[in-house]
């Protein structure tokens, strides 16, 4: 079982990332509409579900939204690879993620390495490693010349699980302040 924290992107934001895809003529590798389209704070093996909502509503009544870059492509190398877009670290990004990891760590377990405050990478995952890797290839090269330039808005915390069998969403909570 895994458990994330995470913020869900509202449709024009999933919009402007599936047109990374699209625009390469990648349509067939598009995001499918049951996945959540997020970007991942926390992932772990274990959760104290009822524990980690409750922080996340406290930490929702006192945030803004935060606009956040992309950086460009990137690939996560591994056991199992991805393709994502990186969002640009900025220093009130740092500071949220440490909130978070900060307030739930301790009603967490077997916490995935990369979830750390010092590793921590801001991302949306495009492609894991269960598609073709031509088109994971081919998907690559046509962006490396181009710019990706796409700003999002972060305004909710929630919680997704998978299984293998079933994912879905937990909780969300929606940002209380407004910018």
């Amino acid at each position: 079982m895994i458990f994330a924290v995470v913020t869900l992107l509202d449709e024009e934001a999933r919009e402007k990332i599936h047109g990374i895809l699209l625009n390469s003529g990648e349509s067939k590798l598009a995001i499918p509409d049951k996945e959540f389209t997020h970007l991942s704070w926390i992932v772990a093996g274990k959760m104290d579900i009822s524990r980690v909502e409750n922080e996340l509503m406290r930490i929702a009544k006192v945030s803004i939204p935060i606009k956040i870059q992309s950086g460009g492509l990137g690939i996560f190398p591994g056991e199992n690879p991805a393709i994502v877009l990186n969002f640009a670290r900025t220093e009130s990004l740092t500071k949220f993620h440490k909130t978070i990891f900060e307030k739930c760590t301790g009603i967490l377990g077997e916490i995935k390495p990369y979830s750390n405050t010092e590793y921590w990478m801001p991302h949306v995952t495009l492609m894991h490693s269960n598609e073709q890797s031509d088109a994971k290839m081919n998907l690559l090269f046509q962006q490396l010349y181009k710019s990706i330039s796409i700003e999002i808005c972060l305004d909710n915390l929630a919680i997704l699980y998978d299984d293998e069998k079933n994912s879905g969403m937990l909780k969300r909570c929606q940002f209380m302040l407004e910018c």
